[in-house]
């Protein structure tokens, strides 16, 4: 019964009104392929909007770089393109 709790407080159940006229049609034996592929995309943008709007916003000098820094060789190689693929000697 704990495992089913913890499942149950990380479900999301999205009732946005858009979300449910565009799963109806999907669900519509009529409806064409692409009207249903452009349906899931446009389903799954809503569902990104509504998962990331509840996201804390956080300022850009508090943002954490998680980049790793460069290594010389990732520099060389970016030396080599600017240079039209030639390395100078």
């Amino acid at each position: 019964m704990e495992e089913m709790r913890l499942a149950d407080e990380r479900l999301n159940v999205l009732e946005h009104p858009l979300i449910a006229h565009k799963m109806s049609i999907m669900r519509d034996a009529s409806t064409a392929p692409s009207q249903f592929r452009q349906l899931v995309h446009e389903v799954a943008m809503l569902e990104v909007y509504e998962a990331l709007r509840d996201l804390a916003t956080v300022s850009n000098s508090k943002a954490k770089n998680v980049c790793p820094p460069r290594t010389s060789a990732a520099a060389e190689s970016r030396k080599s393109f600017r240079n039209g693929g030639r390395r100078q000697v």
